[in-house]
């Protein structure tokens, strides 16, 4: 199996260097265990702590039991997609969320939940690029 390692952009070692001393907490939500596996290892390379959950319903249980202090959430999933869980959501945190899609179509919708973030269209985006948006949000939120 060859694996590559990309480096890290400026911006996000600019991110990781100035995070505070104990990691950030982030939860990957998709539906897909390749992606959840990959983004999941990148954010954990670059020194978060990384929780995954598969769906929605775990979304929702996972954020309540682990307070993560961001979200990395799929928008169609089985059970309970993405809008529906930054509804539920929103009635009690304002956590940072990026939301993935597959679909540009999809993007349109996010601003209409309130959600922090921007959304990415999971086959098209760099690596290094999802790094450096995870590390500005971490970074934004803290403010």
């Amino acid at each position: 199996m060859n694996t590559k390692v990309y480096p890290l952009t400026k911006s996000a070692y600019e991110a990781f260097r100035s995070r505070e001393s104990h990691p950030k907490k982030i939860l990957v939500v998709d539906d897909e265990a390749s992606i959840r596996q990959i983004l999941s290892t990148r954010l954990s390379m670059i020194g978060y702590d990384v929780i995954t959950a598969a769906d929605g319903e775990e979304a929702l249980n996972t954020f309540r039991q682990a307070e993560p202090d961001l979200l990395v959430l799929d928008v169609m999933m089985p059970k309970l997609d993405g809008y529906g869980v930054c509804q539920k959501l929103r009635t009690s945190s304002d956590v940072p969320i990026i939301m993935l899609t597959a679909d540009s179509a999809h993007g349109h919708g996010v601003q209409s939940f309130g959600v922090v973030g921007q959304s990415f269209g999971r086959s098209l985006f760099p690596l290094r690029n999802f790094a450096a948006g995870v590390g500005i949000h971490i970074r934004l939120a803290s403010r």
